[in-house]
């Protein structure tokens, strides 16, 4: 998983900025920052991450694709 963040990052910044805007108030220069930020504060996290994200997303994964409906 962090070997494919170069790739990702560019995709899911937007949506990463977007969430932590709506939970944290930053400054309108710390905006414009997290474009460069972001990716560098997600390559530092993951590899510490991983352990407890991956459980979460298994499951769920794999009942998607077996075409069980999550409620």
């Amino acid at each position: 998983m962090p070997g494919a963040l170069p790739y990702v990052m560019p995709k899911v910044v937007p949506a990463l900025s977007e969430k932590v805007e709506q939970r944290i108030q930053i400054p309108d220069y710390r905006k414009e920052q997290m474009p460069v930020l972001m990716p560098k504060v997600m390559e530092n996290l993951m590899p510490h991450m991983i352990g407890e994200a991956v459980p979460l997303v298994t499951r769920p994964t794999i009942d998607y694709l077996h075409g069980k409906n999550q409620d």
